[in-house]
């Protein structure tokens, strides 16, 4: 058993390299969901500072786009385990979207905040209540879809 397989030691290296050169193959469903969230609502806010700042599309419109990338991430990740934790799927989202992409935002134009004043604090509770937002929308996602879907 252990001793032809070449050992414990053999077998936790193999499936760490397994893993790292098939993640695909070893990442649950919920995480896969989990990370093409966070890159769907990362390509979201590029594209959205970007048409901000270029072809001046109103940026807050991106909000809505924001939204349906929280519904589907919860959705998903209900559907994709019973003990998949939806909320806190989209809360991650959310995390990311109110940091990276909001960096991206900034860096781009549209994400400058009006002032500087206090400029820890509104960064603080902008992380903070994007993960809250996306967090409650992912919970009613989720909540729906193991109820309706």
């Amino acid at each position: 058993d252990v001793m032809q397989d070449g050992g414990a030691p053999a077998v936790r290296l193999r499936r760490f390299a397994g893993a790292a050169l098939a993640p695909s193959q070893s990442m649950s469903p919920a995480n896969t969901i989990l990370f093409g969230g966070i890159a769907g609502i990362l390509a979201l806010d590029t594209l959205s500072a970007a048409a901000a700042r270029w072809l001046k599309f109103p940026y807050k419109w991106s909000m809505v786009g924001s939204v349906a990338i929280y519904v589907a991430v919860g959705w998903f990740t209900a559907l994709s385990s019973p003990t998949a934790q939806p909320a806190m799927a989209a809360a991650w989202v959310g995390v990311a979207e109110s940091t990276l992409g909001w960096g991206i935002s900034w860096a781009l134009g549209p994400g400058k905040p009006a002032t500087m004043k206090n400029l820890k604090s509104q960064i603080f509770v902008g992380i903070l209540g994007g993960a809250a937002i996306a967090a409650a929308v992912g919970w009613c996602a989720g909540f729906a879809a193991r109820r309706w879907g």
